[in-house]
């Protein structure tokens, strides 16, 4: 092995570990290049795709090696036989480089796991082991996906586009993607968010002078949208019930052109400390933000807001899993209780929100899952325990031709798919309180 190589697998190996001790793998990435700069674009390259995919098929890998008696992976030789796993299920190393390198395995043998797992009879556990899921999320997808469950599944194991909003506060489309261009950045525009710009290649947008003169943030395209459906009227007050670092809430500012007013609530004052920050690189003038109690609405939140609110987004606390390909670990740190837990939460959250509605105000409901039980049983429980609301379909803000690749089957709810828009997956939901409705 070139000492090149030794370095990029030394890095991954002491990547992974920082990863099972927690935080985001992609924290854990920028963090290590910068320390270290003796690693080279092709090499941060190399070191960046095998950890991911490790991460990602984690599962698959462990059965690929299973019969064999491979080292424990919460050892450095562990770590090694995933990292050669994966290079020879990849077929980008031959076996008998991964044979030079730990000869006790027979290598050829663990390239035929996916023969091994279509020979599993139970469906759950098959869909599991093929595209490397928790059984218990495999189950969920067959439940609320059907024949659409091993696409979805397979889509999250894949690279997500690198995709960023455009601030039209500070700049257009158009002229940012000249000036990515003259720096020999090109993108492509995405084809349902007006602000969206796909950034083609491996870029670090965040030592690009565009970021920090905060003429963008990397943003998917489906994360877009769900901000565009919250429609704000012209000058009005908009609550971001559940800002979090402020993707959204920045997306919000902007298409409300600095005017009016828009308020951030978090739990987390450290959350609300960097939307700040980034509200101040963004040139954000109409924003405040506010920390919330867990159970509760801030008290003194009508007077920051000084009007009516006409539009709540609820950018819930979820699963995730629409998310998954921009976050391998997550699928390894979400539990089977969490499932049970979110919808309780997501409904109490939404609730409090509708509450501060007038009539003719509107609660966007939104979560980047794609399960059922956070989802449309969320959304039909809102219905059933706010009078005076009622749903709005997407067709009604946008256009039935724009809201038509958009939507779920009914036309009810904004709804993506990674294996069908290429975007991550999202679902939202508009409840509009009834000009002749009652208070909840």
């Amino acid at each position: 092995m070139p000492p090149r190589m030794f370095l990029v697998r030394d890095k991954i190996i002491e990547l992974w570990r920082s990863v099972e001790d927690g935080g985001f793998a992609t924290t854990h990435v920028a963090q290590a290049f910068r320390a270290d700069r003796r690693i080279g674009s092709q090499e941060r390259k190399l070191v960046a795709e095998s950890l991911y995919g490790m991460l990602r098929l984690h599962r698959r890998l462990r059965f690929a090696l299973k019969p064999f008696n491979p080292p424990k992976t919460d050892t450095r030789e562990g770590v090694l036989a995933l990292m050669l796993a994966w290079n020879v299920l990849e077929e980008s190393m031959p076996f008998s480089e991964a044979a030079a390198l730990m000869p006790q395995i027979p290598w050829h043998e663990v390239s035929s796991v996916d023969v091994r797992i279509e020979a599993v009879e139970d469906p759950i556990s098959r869909l599991a082991l093929r595209r490397s899921l928790p059984d218990f999320i495999a189950r969920r997808l067959i439940e609320d996906l059907g024949d659409d469950a091993d696409a979805f599944a397979a889509s999250l194991n894949r690279r997500a586009p690198l995709t960023v909003r455009v601030n039209t506060l500070k700049t257009t489309r158009e002229a940012l993607a000249a000036s990515l261009l003259e720096a020999q950045i090109p993108t492509s525009p995405c084809r349902w968010a007006d602000t969206g710009l796909k950034l083609l290649g491996h870029t670090n947008v965040f030592g690009l002078p565009q970021f920090t003169e905060g003429l963008l943030e990397v943003q998917d395209e489906a994360s877009q949208l769900a901000a565009m459906l919250t429609a704000p009227p012209p000058g009005s007050v908009v609550l971001d019930a559940c800002a979090g670092a402020g993707g959204k809430t920045l997306a919000l500012a902007a298409i409300m052109h600095n005017k009016g007013r828009l308020i951030a609530l978090d739990v987390s004052s450290g959350k609300l400390h960097e939307l700040t920050k980034r509200a101040r690189r963004a040139g954000i003038s109409n924003l405040r933000s506010m920390v919330t109690p867990e159970d509760a609405l801030p008290a003194d939140l009508p007077k920051a807001a000084g009007g009516p609110i006409m539009r709540a987004f609820v950018d819930a606390p979820c699963s995730g899993l629409g998310s998954w390909r921009r976050n391998p670990e997550a699928r390894w740190r979400l539990f089977e209780d969490d499932l049970a837990r979110l919808p309780e939460l997501q409904f109490s959250i939404a609730h409090r929100a509708a509450s501060l509605l007038p009539p003719g105000g509107r609660l966007i409901y939104a979560t980047c899952t794609v399960l059922k039980a956070e989802n449309q049983d969320v959304v039909t429980r809102l219905l059933a325990t706010l009078p005076g609301f009622e749903l709005v379909r997407p067709a009604e803000i946008w256009g039935s031709t724009m809201a038509k690749d958009l939507t779920s089957p009914d036309g009810n709810y904004f709804q993506t798919l990674p294996h069908i828009q290429g975007t991550d997956g999202f679902f939202a939901a508009v409840l509009r309180r009834k000009r002749s409705g009652i208070a909840p």
